[in-house]
């Protein structure tokens, strides 16, 4: 049975106006397409945390599914869902781990760009989740580079050691 596995492993934002309350709350969630299931909430504190949360997904007879990674900002009376990031496993290489930084899908034009770093590996035995050949795939714009030489952006990535 083939299996999704994915490591999300931080967030990177990068604000216009470099203003940020550092007691700013947030939290995602992954939201499984195949099951229509929820998962819990995953909180943090804006630049203090450690994300280093894996996930899978079984695939019924190799049938494709799909994911999204929805991220919100806590609010004293509603909670604001800044941004979310799908991804579809027809897209994805068979025993393959692919580590990519993906711009997410802003919810609204006020909102800073965020890039999601993420592992995945399709593994069509189900076996040794993330050991096969990796590859690397940096999908940040140009223009959010220039951003990051002005030092308009903080960085919100945890990697393992």
């Amino acid at each position: 049975m083939a299996i999704l596995y994915f490591h999300l492993k931080g967030f990177k934002i990068y604000s216009q106006n470099n203003h940020h309350h550092h007691h700013e709350k947030y939290y995602y969630v992954i939201y499984n397409h195949k099951s229509g299931i929820c998962s819990e909430k995953f909180p943090f504190l804006y630049g203090k945390h450690r994300i280093n949360e894996y996930f899978h997904i079984k695939l019924d007879n190799n049938k494709h599914t799909s994911f999204t990674i929805y991220l919100y900002k806590k609010g004293l009376l509603k909670d604001e869902l800044v941004s979310n990031l799908s991804y579809d496993s027809s897209k994805l290489p068979f025993d393959e781990v692919i580590n990519e930084n993906k711009l997410m899908n802003n919810t609204s034009k006020s909102s800073p760009h965020i890039l999601c770093r993420i592992s995945i590996h399709l593994s069509s035995s189900g076996l040794d989740p993330y050991n096969a050949p990796e590859y690397n795939i940096d999908n940040t714009p140009k223009y959010l580079d220039a951003l990051d030489l002005d030092a308009g952006s903080d960085s919100y990535y945890e990697t393992l050691l």
